[in-house]
């Protein structure tokens, strides 16, 4: 290795820093380094590992909700893996089972960090695989056949009037962007001026700008939701179609490749926390354009939750 000096740059301002960079092959120097190991041990150790690269090892898998399942506690991924066990019997004879689950992956992430460290934990359990499976395709067979039940669980037609909320919250949001703006505008006289330090200017110019970035998006999101108030029946349309759509892809479901992309094409995500499922989906509804321009694309959220036999034992 070689140290390298980097000067600061009378422009930029950067600082003088220095690193390590590998030599050239041709100018290493060879010396004679003792064995730490006897060579017996190192070879018994070479045999281990390729007896190790021969056994099952708990090869990548791919489950039916892999990559869909989310932890409802603390928001990270789930990820699967399968084990075998073995036990003895009473009579003497060795059984092995076999075991697939669910976990969410803060698990891991925590583990990797010290004791004492001030990681947050996460309260959520693994889940078997059949059974967390078994109840999402139960959530998706009680609803998703059902227009009424999945008009129901859309958050959008909730409310009574809801295009009489939507515009008192639009007209909320052009008066928070049009105070954003203002106030932009102040401190950028004020550091012309000379009033305001440069850092200041900086943190206070990053704040509004996410601010009036947030809004925005919540403005193009509700611009988009109009619209559909305005035509029930198109909407209408599109849910049927696509309860029909689901139920026709559910039946051709037979083995495990057609349900993995069944999954895929219908189910957004699942979150798992304390024995409670919410399945998240989306209906597409197309609304018709001009002549010569493209047809527009909307989403209707929906979530489906379905509570297990243990949950209402203890909750009742």
């Amino acid at each position: 290795m070689r140290l390298v000096t980097e000067y600061a740059n009378p422009i930029s301002g950067a600082k003088m820093s220095k690193k390590l960079v590998p030599r050239e092959r041709a100018d290493w120097i060879g010396i004679p380094v003792p064995a730490i190991i006897s060579q017996k041990l190192f070879d018994k150790v070479q045999e281990r590992l390729a007896w190790n690269r021969k056994r099952y090892r708990n090869p990548p898998t791919t489950q039916l909700l892999s990559s869909l399942v989310k932890c409802g506690y603390c928001g990270s991924s789930f990820y699967s893996y399968q084990r075998y066990y073995t036990r003895k019997r009473v009579d003497g004879s060795t059984c092995v089972s076999h075991k697939a689950a669910y976990r969410c992956g803060r698990h891991v992430w925590r583990a990797s960090h010290s004791i004492n460290s001030n990681v947050p934990c996460c309260e959520s359990t693994e889940k078997v695989a059949h059974t967390l499976e078994e109840w999402v395709f139960a959530a998706i067979e009680n609803t998703f056949f059902d227009p009424i039940k999945l008009r129901e669980r859309m958050d959008l037609f909730k409310t009574r009037r809801p295009i009489t909320r939507l515009e008192k919250e639009l007209e909320k949001l052009e008066r928070s962007l049009q105070a954003y703006e203002a106030r932009k505008q102040r401190i950028m006289n004020a550091y012309a001026s000379g009033d305001l330090a440069k850092d200041e200017y900086v943190a206070k110019s990053r704040e509004y700008d996410n601010e009036i970035l947030t809004l925005t998006k919540r403005r193009v999101s509700i611009l988009e939701q109009i619209p559909l108030f305005q035509k029930t029946a198109v909407v209408d349309v599109a849910i049927q179609q696509y309860c029909e759509a689901v139920k026709t892809r559910h039946k051709q479901c037979v083995n495990f490749e057609t349900k993995r992309q069944f999954l895929l094409d219908y189910v957004e995500k699942v979150t798992y926390w304390n024995n409670k499922i919410v399945v998240h989906g989306s209906v597409p509804v197309t609304m018709k354009s001009e002549p010569g321009h493209e047809a527009e694309t909307n989403k209707i959220e929906f979530q489906i939750e379905m509570c297990t036999a243990n949950t209402a034992r203890k909750s009742g």
